[in-house]
């Protein structure tokens, strides 16, 4: 009853759409919606500023639980597939990313291999999506050409250094025989 209620569901998501909160905006969600909640295109679901702020995309909704306390108005969401998440996975273990230059129209920007280039003329198809499932994010530098950078490369040395779910990087901090607070005695 609570998970037909709350709108819980197992499955993962992918944030493809953020409304952000502009400082001094007036904004608030119209009444009535849960978070995972399908969403239309086009659909109101809040008003900011006295205008009508529409769904940017078909998807479900998911809202922030302090709202009024920073700047996300809401997100939308889309379930990501387990065969893909299975298949991500897959590839991140076997590190396919160090064959990506391999591939027509891919080149590293540096020895770091944290950033690659891409000619969307030469790779045309599902290049954002297959690179996605290796954990690298986009940005558009003109029509013909994407920077692709990874993710995980800047996220170990830096942002997770410290957390338990990122153990490889976690663990090698503890090298000198000291246990890490996870570790069974």
């Amino acid at each position: 009853m609570l998970t037909k209620v709350s709108g819980y569901s197992h499955n993962i998501y992918e944030i493809y759409s953020r409304y952000e909160i502009k400082e001094g905006e007036v904004f608030s969600m119209k009444p009535g919606f849960i978070n995972f909640q399908q969403i239309q295109k086009g659909q109101q679901l809040a008003v900011s500023n006295g205008q009508a702020v529409n769904a940017p995309q078909q998807g479900k909704i998911f809202m922030p639980l302090y709202q009024s306390q920073g700047n996300d108005g809401f997100f939308t969401i889309r379930s990501i597939p387990p065969f893909f998440l299975r298949l991500s996975a897959m590839l991140r273990k076997i590190h396919f990313e160090r064959i990506l230059s391999l591939l027509p129209g891919v080149n590293w920007v540096s020895d770091k291999q944290d950033t690659l280039t891409v000619n969307r003329k030469v790779a045309r198809f599902f290049v954002k999506q297959f690179f996605h499932l290796l954990g690298y994010r986009s940005k558009r530098i003109d029509k013909n050409y994407l920077i692709m950078k990874s993710r995980e490369a800047a996220s170990r040395e830096r942002d997770y250094v410290e957390v338990i779910w990122n153990r490889n990087s976690y663990i090698s901090r503890f090298a000198n025989g000291k246990r890490p607070p996870f570790a069974s005695k």
